[in-house]
């Protein structure tokens, strides 16, 4: 669980990818210029697995911070994407 394919999301005229790399999912807004970066908006731990057409919301699978010893360790969770 430290990686996952991006998932594509617009925003407006704004194309952004939401990334899952390390089990940390983070924002990152498409590159208009070849060698160019763009700054990276951390969302929270855990592996995205869907998100709404604009990113407001992300499904994603997340560690647990108290995991029971007889269950699982991660827990679905949906997170909330304030811009």
């Amino acid at each position: 669980m430290t990686q996952a394919p991006p998932i594509k999301i617009e925003r407006g005229n704004q194309a952004f990818n939401i990334l899952s790399e390390r089990g940390v999912i983070t924002i990152t807004q498409t590159p208009t210029a070849p060698g160019t970066t763009a700054a990276q908006r951390i969302v929270g731990a855990g592996i995205a697995l869907a998100a709404t057409a604009g990113g407001r919301y992300i499904i994603a699978l997340a560690p647990k911070s108290n995991p029971d010893p007889n269950g699982m360790a991660i827990a679905p969770v949906v997170y909330t994407v304030t811009w």
